[in-house]
């Protein structure tokens, strides 16, 4: 997508290259100097450019005359690029301040849009801002000894009138074109066009030309081609009479250069009675344009408002309306109430109103009467009967209407016939009413549904109740026995094997009477039973770890990472305060349970390298973290995790039972690499 920063560059840059083959071409036609000409089209270019484009893009005038200026003569020297500079800031401003003044006092990018606008722009376009070029321009090569200070006038003259032309001729085009560059002629337009293309060169080879004969003494028939500029303005319109004007300054400009020119007068007089020849008729021409564009918007907008206007009386012409005298007979009967009630004007006319068509009033007529002279107005619902005694209903508006002496004259009455609705609406009570019974039999069925409901919820809560009454028993239960199995493991098993460990080593003390056989078997034993018992002891803490009752939480997750590590080959983060202090022994095998049962599904199913457990402590709560780096949890358990369904797996409910219990609550997250599952307990509500 591009920037305005972007934007804003292509179009100086657009506007740079323009201006340069403008001036190019315009410099060829220079006579008293080679910086000066009558011919000067940029500065329409830049006018075009800076009402359209803003003045952001001045830089692009700026460069173009610069390039220009430097780019003509025999070389670039220090002199011609200090006047290049001049003429080029003067270019700039004379753009600039010719913007202004039209966005100031001549409509802006509107200004072609009326007669006085487009002579606004003539009188500060052309012939006040060009002024400041042709006198940076003149004083620049002067002071930079380019120019002589004798030559001067001349210089500043031919200056003026180049970039004045330029301004008449070149810039209406360019701004009407741009505001709308789409071509659309009717069929007429187009069977058109060509004949006025030709007749406009005819026309524009008789004046300035010797092709067509008679050969004109220099601008003598030049007048002969306004004709053909009002047929463009005529047929078709302000971008038609711009471009017929490049077309016929084109034609000027070529019989110029071409040796138009006689009677004495000198080829550089002829080219500037040219160029004020065709700015004057340039500035006729879209005066005459846009006064008749102006003409055919205000013929649409009539148009518009009289078709507006027919159909508001044919609207009127739809309602039924009629007007009373203060007596209320009838002295007005349109054909909207021919057609709802069915009398002709011819009957309806000197009637009273209320008799004709048998009014059923909603108030007394007096009150409403007083209510009409109070207010000016009364509106409501009347009950009439037609011709053939049909029933209608009416929703009427009174108007009182008073004279000039604001004595009420007569009474004008609105009707919209209503009688569709009034069913409408009598058939809608009758579904309400039935609607009504349906909802009120309905409501009695929900609120039964919703006691039974109620009783069944409480129910359920209750076997809920029971159920996790009966699971944190269980837990409490298995971690008991556990204990109990850790104990016996330690206790008796543990010392069993240490018995059998010393009597073996007694045997083997005595062991050089066996034979060789016999000792290997011996040998075997003993590395068996140290086997066993190190097994036993194994088994005995990851059933229940003493060092979690001895020495509480953090010591016993610590040993069991490290043992962790060593198995699995994973390498685990642990993260526990310093000063951690001792929790209650449900909420310390609680903790313990839940980083057993993450790190051994870590080893399981993550495929992850390393896991890390934090613990975090503040003054209200505690936070366990524990994280890896794996393939994360299948999609399928994590919305079952967030719609609180049924969760797959012995693993999940556990910890979730073993939290609840101690009233803290789990949380388990799939990262984008990995999974995190946080526990958080409440302090200070002791064992639960």
């Amino acid at each position: 997508m591009v920037n305005a920063a972007d934007k804003r560059m292509r179009s100086i840059v657009v506007l740079v290259v323009a201006y340069f083959i403008a001036g190019k071409l315009g410099l060829r036609l220079a006579l008293v100097h080679e910086h000066a000409t009558a011919v000067w089209p940029p500065t329409g270019i830049a006018f075009a450019a800076l009402l359209l484009g803003g003045y952001r893009l001045w830089p692009g005038i700026f460069i173009g005359a610069l390039l220009v200026n430097l780019t003509t003569g025999d070389g670039i020297t220090l002199a011609r690029a200090l006047a290049s500079i001049g003429i080029a800031v003067g270019n700039t401003l004379e753009a600039v301040v010719g913007v202004h003044l039209v966005n100031r006092f001549a409509g802006g990018r509107r200004v072609f849009d009326g007669a006085q606008t487009t002579l606004a722009f003539a009188i500060f376009a052309a012939m006040l801002s060009t002024p400041i070029s042709a006198t940076f321009g003149a004083t620049s090569l002067s002071l930079a000894g380019l120019a002589n200070w004798s030559n001067y006038s001349n210089i500043w003259t031919t200056w003026w009138v180049g970039d004045a032309s330029g301004d008449l001729i070149v810039a209406p085009a360019l701004v009407l074109w741009a505001a709308n560059p789409r071509l659309q002629l009717s069929r007429a337009q187009a069977l058109e066009v060509a004949p006025l293309v030709v007749t406009l060169c005819v026309l524009g080879l008789s004046s300035f030309t010797g092709i067509v004969p008679p050969r004109p003494p220099h601008m003598g028939f030049a007048f002969i081609s306004i004709p053909a500029l009002l047929w463009a303005a005529f047929r078709f319109g302000r971008r038609a009479t711009a471009a017929s004007m490049l077309l016929l300054s084109a034609l000027g400009l070529w019989g110029w250069a071409n040796g138009l020119g006689a009677m004495g007068i000198s080829r550089m007089g002829v080219l500037m009675e040219l160029q004020a020849y065709l700015g004057v008729t340039s500035v006729m021409a879209l005066c005459v344009a846009t006064e008749l564009w102006q003409r055919r918007q205000h013929e649409r907008k009539l148009e518009s408002q009289s078709q507006s206007l027919q159909d508001q009386a044919h609207l009127l012409d739809l309602a039924p309306i009629l007007i009373r005298d203060m007596e209320d007979r009838i002295v007005l009967w349109n054909s909207g109430a021919e057609r709802l009630y069915g009398y002709k004007k011819e009957e309806a006319l000197g009637k009273v109103a209320h008799l004709l068509l048998q009014t059923r009033l909603p108030e007394p007529l007096d009150q409403i009467r007083a209510k009409l002279f109070a207010e000016g107005q009364w509106d409501g619902e009347l009950f009439h009967k037609t011709r053939d005694q049909k029933p209608v209903f009416v929703a009427s508006l009174w108007v009182l209407q008073r004279d000039r002496a604001r004595i009420p004259a007569a009474i004008l009455e609105v009707s919209n016939d209503i009688t569709e609705r009034k069913r409408a609406e009598e058939a809608l009570k009758a579904v309400y009413a039935e609607l009504d019974k349906r909802v009120t039999e309905r409501t009695q069925e929900l609120a039964k549904t919703n006691e039974e409901l109620r009783l069944e919820n409480q129910e359920r809560a209750r076997v809920q109740s029971a159920l996790r009454e009966l699971s944190g028993r269980l837990l409490y239960l298995q971690d008991e026995e556990k204990r109990r199995i850790t104990w016996e493991l330690h206790e008796v098993a543990a010392q069993n094997m240490a018995a059998l460990k010393l009597n073996l080593a007694s045997v083997k003390r005595s062991s050089y009477a066996l034979d060789t056989k016999a000792r290997e078997a011996l040998t075997e034993s003993l590395a068996l039973t140290d086997q066993c018992m190190s097994e036993i002891r194994s088994l005995s803490y990851f059933l229940h770890p003493p060092l979690l009752d001895e020495v509480g939480l953090a010591p016993a997750l610590s040993w069991y990472a490290n043992g962790f590590s060593e198995r699995s080959g994973i390498r685990v983060n642990l993260e526990i305060p310093a000063d951690m202090e001792r929790l209650p022994q449900a909420m310390e095998t609680a903790l313990f349970r839940i980083v057993q049962e993450c790190l051994n599904n870590i080893h399981r199913h993550s495929g992850s390298s390393t896991a890390k457990v934090r613990i975090t402590r503040n003054e209200h709560s505690m936070a366990l973290e524990i994280e890896d780096e794996g393939r994360g949890m299948p999609a399928e358990v994590l919305q079952a995790l967030s719609n609180g369904s049924t969760l797959k797996g012995v693993g999940i409910m556990g910890m979730h039972e073993r939290i609840q219990q101690v009233g803290g609550r789990l949380e388990i997250h799939s990262l984008e690499r990995g999974t995190k599952v946080t526990t958080i307990l409440p302090l200070g509500r002791g064992d639960s």
